[in-house]
């Protein structure tokens, strides 16, 4: 997403993030880097596990 926002391209990022510092943080990270966080909810006790 952030990628793209560089580019010029308008972009949202849907997910939920968990109500503390850690989510907090990435939630302005995102802001910072032009990524739309209209469509982020709030809830849970950490952030997702990729693999």
């Amino acid at each position: 997403a952030v990628s793209l926002a560089n580019y010029g391209v308008p972009v949202d990022f849907v997910t939920r993030l968990p109500k503390n510092d850690i989510g907090d943080c990435a939630l302005m990270e995102m802001r910072k880097r032009g990524v739309g966080t209209d469509n982020i909810i709030f809830g849970g006790d950490r952030l997702g596990i990729n693999f």
